[in-house]
């Protein structure tokens, strides 16, 4: 018999999970992931940066208009949530430049990537839609290293957000340490920005300020009670 041509929406559908596969292999692993929603239509490439925000040899971790969670909940306390909600496929960009230590998927974190910074510190990026970048390159302070997206359990059902921590000490083991737990680094995010970017750009971007729906207790408003 006749086969009917694909409608629009099947089309549509059939390119988000090629582009799902493609996430996948680019991201160094093995398999489908499956795709979300906050990772349709995501470029293969990286696109270029807009407007990055630097200071001090560093490069604010999302492109663009994005606010930022002063803490985390559970046993992460020591990260950032870090919401783009003004456009989809914000670029993620390296904090500091480094070497890839591993790009992966992991069930929790989806898309994630660490990268040993030349100021000796690590750094964890969670939840893209994609990464740019393999275990072993080296890449520069504020390269697309990814999209903001929501892959991974913890993520899902969410607007998408970087989830982003620090390592000072700990190298790349991100997973339970004292205080701590998995996701979270040692040092709060929010207080390095502040002393990378200044107090002003703090107080803008923290998420209190910025959306005021955030809830209190990740309010930029405080010193980040774990340190």
């Amino acid at each position: 018999g006749n086969v009917l041509p694909d409608t629009w929406t099947q089309v549509q559908q059939k390119l988000i999970t090629v582009q799902a596969v493609e996430r996948k292999t680019l991201s160094g692993g093995g398999g489908v992931v499956p795709p979300t929603a906050g990772c349709a239509n995501v470029p293969l490439t990286p696109p270029a940066a807009s407007h990055p925000i630097s200071g001090n040899g560093y490069t604010f971790p999302v492109d663009g208009d994005a606010g930022y969670s002063c803490t985390h909940w559970g046993t992460a306390p020591r990260a950032a949530d870090m919401w783009a909600f003004t456009k989809p496929n914000m670029p993620v960009l390296a904090y500091k430049g480094g070497i890839v230590e591993s790009a992966y998927y992991d069930d929790y974190g989806g898309n994630a990537i660490i990268i040993t910074g030349t100021d000796n510190r690590t750094y964890y990026y969670a939840h893209n839609c994609i990464a740019y970048v393999k275990k072993g390159d080296t890449v520069q302070t504020g390269q697309v290293i990814g999209i903001v997206g929501d892959t991974g359990v913890n993520a899902q059902g969410k607007d998408p957000h970087l989830h982003f921590a620090i390592n000072t000490t700990h190298g790349t083991n991100f997973t339970i340490q004292s205080g701590n737990g998995p996701g979270g680094g040692d040092i709060c995010p929010a207080k390095d920005f502040g002393e990378k970017f200044g107090s002003a750009y703090q107080a803008t971007r923290c998420s209190k300020n910025k959306w005021p729906n955030i809830p209190n207790k990740w309010c930029c408003g405080e010193a980040c009670p774990w340190d």
